[in-house]
């Protein structure tokens, strides 16, 4: 069963993953179409929160509950985990 945007999830023990073709089209894809960046903290937990909450990554559940986007990607996530088959791997 495919799932958003075609992809083929699997379940793999207890993880949720794309089958590796899939992996590595959305890997292109992100290559292609995202920036990237960071910083070395001793203790990036004592700040994740706040990076967040100021940058508002849509993609990010944790700590983003007020983001418009959250409840379109929770029921997303839901569905793919609904849609995994399970891989023999």
């Amino acid at each position: 069963m495919a799932s958003l945007l075609g992809y083929h999830p699997e379940r793999r023990g207890a993880k949720y993953v794309l089958a590796t073709a899939d992996n590595a089209r959305l890997s292109q894809w992100q290559r292609d179409n995202l920036l990237l960046s960071w910083a070395i903290r001793p203790r990036p937990w004592e700040v994740e929160s706040d990076v967040i909450a100021r940058l508002g990554p849509s993609l990010n559940l944790a700590d983003n509950v007020a983001h418009p986007f959250h409840a379109t990607m929770s029921v997303a996530r839901a569905r793919f985990r609904q849609a995994a088959i399970v891989s023999p791997r």
